[in-house]
């Protein structure tokens, strides 16, 4: 058999701006309404989070979600190989389907944003031994916005240039000399997918207001670290079903949000992970409403690379791996070395950076702000380890997910 690699890129930065006062969201929030299909999204947290219960974590689902369906593409029709791959996705019955599915969230990334920066990029790099199927390039451009480049992956350095600015020019540099010369080695296929997301907040915190304080991840040890904090209307829910509690933190545009679920004093992240799905979360989300609330957020930095091989087997994926796998869709005709591919590397590199940057020039500014819901202000104090995820509001897609276990620790 012979190997198929890939790779999958995420990253979010999420830049907090200064210069505007503490005043609340404007937008009303109402959660998606249509169908949403995430099981897979925290069925994979979960299997994560589980096997690294003391590390930052941070995943991006989509960007998984998306080179899994262009495996599935490749796939035999009526192959065990297929069938796994759609039933993990949320059971998407058939590649028609699914294609409609992710056309459809990469359309939506796509869309002009004038604020954020996102980019969704993915390529097929394929040995020039191989003559690729003109229908499988045509459904790769058309419906996943991606390409298939033919290399000579004998000449290392020129390959290993090639692919490492694909991946710079997705990231916006983010991320450089991903690959060595001995990664593309031998190699006939490497799939990689890129996802890159630049937030601006629509409320941004300030500076001035950043403090030191007490992260405790674990009891009675606790670290140091910068806490953002503001005063502030914010949609928030305490939910007895999770206990926890959620809050929303949307970006500028109104289309991307951030969302938190800190766990009760009296519970874990992982506790709360063991009863968390799709159904539950999205149920209580629709209970989020706008309050005053005090907010102590910790900047943190997380850089998470990931063999996804052994959690994708957890959830039901497996003949792709093994010498079972069925893979002949790629190349055009009998060719041996594409009909004998299995997945031998599913690597996804994640990254989150939530930071503070510009000048601070607030003065009177910084007054005492108006309690527009009345009341005492409620509080979110994130001194503690928590759950995060950036969501798509108009598909409903989740891009990125995490857990934040020490912001000490990047």
């Amino acid at each position: 058999m012979t190997n198929l690699i890939v790779w999958i890129l995420g990253l979010t930065l999420i830049s907090i701006t200064t210069g505007q006062n503490d005043i609340g969201d404007n937008e009303e929030y109402v959660p998606f309404i249509g169908t949403r299909r995430d099981n897979f999204d925290w069925n994979l947290l979960k299997d994560v989070v589980q096997a690294n219960p003391e590390k930052n974590i941070v995943i991006s689902p989509l960007s998984a979600k998306v080179v899994l369906m262009m495996l599935a593409e490749m796939s035999g029709i009526k192959s065990d190989t297929r069938k796994e791959l759609l039933d993990a996705l949320d059971g998407i019955k058939d590649l028609h389907e699914g294609r409609i599915i992710i056309s459809k969230i990469i359309k939506s990334l796509q869309e002009v944003d004038l604020v954020n920066r996102i980019n969704c990029a993915s390529q097929v790099f394929i040995t020039d031994k191989v003559r690729t199927s003109q229908k499988i390039e045509a459904i790769y451009q058309s419906k996943y916005s991606a390409g298939v480049q033919s290399l000579d992956f004998s000449d290392t350095t020129q390959a290993t240039e090639t692919i490492n600015k694909f991946v710079a020019d997705a990231t916006d540099n983010q991320l450089r000399d991903f690959v060595s010369r001995d990664t593309v080695t031998d190699a006939i296929v490497i799939l990689i997918n890129a996802v890159f997301f630049d937030g601006k907040w629509s409320v941004p915190f300030k500076t001035a207001r950043t403090e030191k304080g007490n992260f405790y991840a674990q009891p009675n040890r606790p670290s140091k670290v910068d806490f953002m904090r503001a005063k502030r209307p914010q949609y928030f829910y305490h939910s007895d079903k999770l206990k926890a509690t959620l809050m929303r933190l949307p970006y500028s545009g109104g289309k991307y949000a951030m969302f938190l679920i800190l766990p009760d004093q009296t519970t874990t992240v992982e506790i709360l992970l063991n009863s968390l799905n799709s159904r539950l979360i999205n149920r209580e989300m629709w209970y989020l409403d706008e309050d005053e609330i005090n907010i102590y957020l910790p900047k943190f930095k997380i850089a998470f690379p990931l063999d996804l091989k052994t959690h994708l087997m957890n959830m039901g994926i497996n003949a792709v791996f093994t010498s079972n796998a069925s893979l002949p869709l790629l190349a055009r005709g009998d060719q041996t070395s594409t009909n004998q591919l299995l997945l031998s590397q599913i690597l996804q590199q994640s990254g989150i950076e939530v930071t503070e940057e510009g000048s601070v020039a607030y003065g009177a500014t910084q007054g005492q702000l108006v309690n527009k819901i009345g009341g005492q202000p409620k509080e979110f104090k994130a001194d503690r380890p928590f759950l995060f995820y950036i969501e798509d509001e108009k598909t409903g897609n989740i891009l990125f997910a995490g857990k934040v276990n020490d912001p000490s620790l990047n």
